[in-house]
């Protein structure tokens, strides 16, 4: 979960060329999975990854056309959403039964604040199509592994 960290912390970022101002590095997902948390990551480079905090996970897919359309896709529908989210500075892991989205720029990191896991099927859910979208991204990832 240390890569999650990087991401999240934007330290990842250093040392990267500079992304266009208020455009979107990285949008991750997080959610409990069992006892831990799944962490998915789509960079704007089409760098895609899925990170299991109990250990592995998926790096690479994101070079796999299908994967990298459907994380392009996932950034897209965070640009609609994100300027509800609210800047952090702190990155716990969701409680159980929670999920909770991150949207990270050259110069800050927002969060969606954690939802109830089941409202986000919701159809009037505000997050409804961001998560469908990250599952669509789940999914290509499954697919190309």
């Amino acid at each position: 979960m240390e890569l999650r960290q990087a991401v999240l912390s934007r330290e990842i970022l250093r040392g990267a060329p500079h992304g266009v101002p208020g455009r979107i590095r990285a949008v991750v997902y997080d959610w409990q999975v069992g006892s831990g948390t799944a962490t998915l990551v789509a960079f704007d480079d089409g760098t895609t990854s899925l990170y299991f905090s109990n250990g592995g996970g998926i790096i690479g897919a994101g070079e796999q056309a299908p994967v990298k359309k459907a994380a392009e896709i996932f950034r897209d529908e965070a640009k609609h959403v994100a300027a509800t989210f609210t800047p952090t500075s702190k990155f716990p892991f969701p409680a159980s039964g929670k999920s909770v989205f991150y949207v990270v720029t050259d110069s800050a990191t927002l969060t969606s604040g954690p939802f109830l896991t089941s409202d986000l099927a919701r159809p009037d859910h505000p997050l409804r199509g961001l998560t469908r979208k990250a599952q669509d991204v789940i999914t290509e990832l499954r697919k190309a592994t």
